[in-house]
């Protein structure tokens, strides 16, 4: 009942740019037909993309809101060692970090006035999309996740899938691993599911004596105080989630590390 789409931009040059074969009017034209047979339908847009600008960025969001859209995910266009080379022959290779934190705050705005909510630090949705798979952990299940370098978990045992070739070469869906969560980890869990899958309690903070982040988080304009006691995280939130789950789990490891 659901599909999300990696459309990553529907500027046609930019697409060519990055070796989509489709074009943009090809990807909308699937897209509407999937909401018109009812589907509940999301899509990955990235920023960082060679070529791309603020307005080509603003004209994908409003294309696909347009349609109808339920859900967005949106994404730092990732330069790691496996794409490195293609991106340097297109101009992409070295990011602009202020370009992209301006187009992400940008796309969380225009999404915002357009009725859309995160649901995940990362992911704005409508209400009928309700991001199941990145919120199983609010919700207190497992996850099986299938796919190369998908990340899943069952209890406190996480696990990954191997990378795209030996997963595709391995006889049974290859596994690279996975480890238990160390006490300081399985102790954050309620607190940084909150944080990435919101709305974040005091409660939750104070059970891991870590109230005093959240009065300096709010103080940085990473949450925004909500009517009914709780915290939403703000765009600056999101966009600094690394930092945030490092300063929590900094903490913990610090309150367990002290003295009894």
């Amino acid at each position: 009942t659901r599909l999300h789409v990696g459309v990553q931009t529907l500027e046609d040059r930019v697409r060519r740019l990055i070796g989509r074969q489709e074009s943009a009017d090809a990807v909308m034209g699937r897209i509407s037909d999937a909401l018109a047979m009812g589907f509940v339908v999301s899509a990955d847009v990235l920023y960082g993309l060679p070529g791309q600008t603020p307005q080509t960025f603003l004209d994908s969001l409003h294309r696909l809101v347009r349609a109808g859209t339920h859900g967005f995910s949106l994404y730092q266009l990732q330069v790691t060692g496996r794409n490195r080379a293609f991106l340097d022959r297109r101009g992409a290779g070295h990011q602009n970090p202020m370009l992209n934190y301006a187009l992400f705050q940008m796309g969380d705005q225009y999404l915002s006035r357009h009725g859309y909510r995160k649901n995940f630090f990362c992911h704005f949705a409508r209400p009928e999309d309700r991001c199941l798979y990145y919120r199983h952990a609010w919700r207190g299940e497992d996850l099986l996740a299938l796919g190369p370098t998908a990340d899943g978990v069952f209890g406190n045992y996480l696990y990954r899938h191997a990378d795209i070739h030996a997963y595709l070469h391995s006889p049974l869906p290859g596994i690279e691993g996975g480890m238990p969560e160390s006490p300081v980890e399985s102790r954050m869990r309620p607190a940084m599911t909150e944080l990435m899958a919101g709305p974040l309690t005091r409660a939750t903070l104070v059970d891991v004596d870590a109230a005093p982040l959240l009065d300096l988080w709010t103080s940085c304009g990473m949450l925004s105080p909500q009517p009914d006691g709780s915290y939403d995280l703000t765009a600056n939130g999101s966009w600094f989630m690394a930092e945030l789950t490092a300063q929590l789990r900094n903490r913990l490891n610090s309150r367990s590390a002290a003295p009894k």
